[in-house]
């Protein structure tokens, strides 16, 4: 890949809050590690790999009563893959050994609770599953042609989206299953999340040929007894926000009709482009489903500006043949 620098956005993040660990940790930069593990696990990308088996596309039309047994396969193989790792470097303690025990099966539970809860509501079509994309950065400088380096080097985006379906309406949504602990994430928090809206624009940059609708936020919730909020009607939910009409008779189901002011700019902004929401919910899973829009910013709001910082930050991110240059701080 020596024509095109590569961003991801795990490395876009780690520039915009620290400049040093950038430069050390950025593959193409110096690539360091760290010499110990600060984690002996990763619980939640586990159970992302359990769902990406889960929702596997060749495996849409098979039985549950299968395919669940395989996607556990898939979670206990990914925290032992990560258990192995940390222990090329250092042996576990027996109370680490304890907390493995502990998110086996506290991951284990919290799957099989989300496949019952999900069963009668998967009315979907997967096409992909822990899919990447490789997506061209275009240069608003000069239409027509993609951003480069000082170098001259193409700039290319590359991440993965969780999964990537297709509902009875035949639009297709990106799927952001996420672990949560003790409260939902914010709804505006979710509306304006920047990965959500890179993953959709970067997913239709690598496939021409898809048009995405929004996303859908999968959150799984940790610190919640199962039972203790009556199951949503999948077919009603479905069939009102297909007719774009809230499921007033849904229990489980919100739909929140877009309201004429909002407390910030920058909401008023992404929601006068976006669609409503709508989520369906119980006590330990909700999905918060996201429409997208295309229609440009007003131009009453400066929508230049954010864009023009945007494509400052790519091009200091891939100008930079030193280090880092940290301030007096």
């Amino acid at each position: 890949m020596a024509w095109a620098y590569v961003l991801r956005p795990r490395e876009m993040a780690e520039f915009r809050r620290c400049r040093r660990a950038w430069d050390l940790g950025a593959r193409i930069r110096q690539n360091y590690v760290r010499a110990v593990l600060p984690r002996r696990f990763d619980f939640d990308k586990a159970i992302r790999d359990a769902l990406a088996v889960y929702y596997f596309p060749a495996m849409d039309d098979w039985d549950r009563a299968i395919v669940r047994p395989l996607a556990l396969k898939g979670f206990r193989r990914s925290l032992e893959q990560d258990r192995g790792n940390y222990e090329e470097l250092a042996e576990l303690t027996d109370e680490q050994e304890r907390d493995f025990e502990e998110a086996l099966d506290l991951g284990e539970d919290l799957l099989n609770r989300y496949f019952t809860w999900a069963a009668p509501l998967d009315t979907f079509a997967s096409i992909f599953s822990d899919q990447e994309y490789w997506a061209p950065i275009p240069d608003l400088a000069n239409p027509g042609s993609d951003q480069v380096d000082a170098q001259g080097h193409e700039l290319r985006l590359l991440g993965r989206v969780d999964q990537l379906f297709s509902d009875h309406n035949d639009e297709y949504w990106i799927a952001d299953h996420r672990i949560v602990r003790n409260a939902w994430t914010d709804d505006e928090q979710l509306l304006l999340d920047v990965d959500g809206l890179t993953a959709v624009w970067a997913t239709e940059q690598t496939y021409p040929q898809l048009r995405i609708a929004g996303t859908v936020y999968n959150e799984l919730r940790l610190d919640t007894v199962p039972g203790d909020a009556p199951s949503p009607s999948p077919s009603a939910a479905l069939d009102a926000l297909a007719e774009d009409r809230p499921p007033s008779a849904t229990p489980g189901w919100r739909c929140r009709p877009r309201p004429r002011s909002w407390p910030t700019r920058a909401s008023r902004s992404i929601r006068a482009r976006h669609g409503r929401t709508a989520r369906r919910a119980t006590s330990g899973h909700r999905a918060w489903r996201c429409r997208r829009g295309r229609t440009p910013v007003p131009s009453s709001a400066p929508p230049s500006a954010p864009a023009r910082r945007r494509r400052a930050k790519r091009s200091d991110c891939a100008g930079r043949s030193g280090g880092p240059r940290p301030g007096p701080r």
